[in-house]
């Protein structure tokens, strides 16, 4: 006998988040970052307000993804370890 699978659950996808290019400090926007969610945004461009600066930053949710992706790499060092 199998054991009961659990019906779906909604997962709460983590929210894409940017850098202010001013403070470096990273700024949390509404976009989540399953993969529903980046598809229906890729192409979009989004203006976030920054709680740092109080300025709008502008970006293409595409370019804020890949640069996220990057970071969260460098900070565990993945990227760094794949160049050694």
């Amino acid at each position: 006998m199998r054991p009961a699978v659990p019906k779906k659950t909604k997962r709460k996808a983590d929210s894409l988040f940017v850098l202010c290019p001013t403070t470096k400090s990273s700024i949390v926007t509404k976009i989540g970052t399953d993969v529903r969610s980046l598809t229906k945004a890729w192409h979009s461009k989004i203006a976030v307000p920054c709680p740092h600066c109080q300025k709008i930053h502008k970006y293409r949710v595409s370019e804020a993804f890949a640069e996220a992706a990057l970071s969260n790499e460098h900070i565990r060092g993945d990227f760094l370890a794949r160049w050694a």
